[in-house]
């Protein structure tokens, strides 16, 4: 916006100037806050903090302009992740010094960019050009403590077999864990498959294609649906 006014500013005009604040960087289940002071280009600009997975947008008014009934804009949001890929964001309509919060962990940005971590988050003014502006905020994301292969809160690794970071409940790890135990009283020791055949009722786990330890119907097929759905219950920031 132009410096005391409501005007839009065109690209390449004074809100489209470099400079200005940038990101302060948080740790694992942090906060991260910017930009502090804007840039005096800016009649309008947006402050940003991110904490426990809640992105907080507000629109600031440093022009000194004060309104009796405020004028409300279209705030645009992104998530940008590793490697470039870009999440579909949310847009806005917050009021003038007004505020809008989105939860990261239920907008579930990570179905558009899949495998890939958050790097941060972006807002700004008016529509989304591939930059963003000094009038804008752009806020880091703090990872997660393990990578991709982090698990959600309540989550942990299930570990079928060495590397299997799928995540499971608790109590689905314990029944993993068991099954591998008792391998031995499953297995039917020979027949068709050899030492892999399963005695009568019980079938192969098949947690990947190598996985053959003789388990029930119904844990194979759970074992399928974790794997289908595994990327549901991965965190993709920290803290989440």
């Amino acid at each position: 916006m132009k410096a005391g006014t409501t005007q839009s500013c065109g690209s390449g005009t004074i809100c489209g100037v470099s400079g200005g604040g940038g990101g302060g960087g948080g740790g694992q289940g942090g906060s991260t806050v910017a930009p502090i002071l804007p840039p005096s280009s800016c009649g309008l600009f947006l402050q940003c903090s991110y904490a426990n997975g809640i992105a907080a947008v507000t629109v600031v008014n440093s022009s000194g302009t004060r309104y009796a009934n405020p004028p409300k804009y279209w705030v645009y949001t992104r998530v940008v992740y590793a490697k470039g890929c870009v999440g579909g964001g949310a847009a806005l309509n917050i009021a003038l010094d007004g505020k809008a919060t989105l939860n990261l962990f239920t907008l579930q940005y990570h179905n558009l960019c899949t495998n890939e971590l958050p790097m941060s988050f972006l807002a700004r003014i008016g529509s989304f050009p591939d930059t963003i502006g000094s009038c804008d905020c752009n806020i880091p994301l703090p990872a997660p403590p393990y990578g991709p292969a982090s698990c959600r809160q309540g989550f942990v690794w299930r570990n079928a077999f060495d590397g299997d970071a799928v995540c499971v409940t608790p109590a689905r790890k314990d029944q993993v864990q068991g099954e591998n135990a008792n391998a031995g009283s499953t297995s039917a020791g020979s027949g068709p498959y050899g030492p892999n055949t399963c005695k009568s009722g019980f079938v192969w786990r098949a947690a990947r294609a190598s996985d053959l330890v003789c388990v029930t119907v119904q844990s194979r097929a759970q074992a399928k649906l974790e794997n289908d759905t595994a990327w549901d219950r991965v965190a993709h920031i920290a803290g989440q």
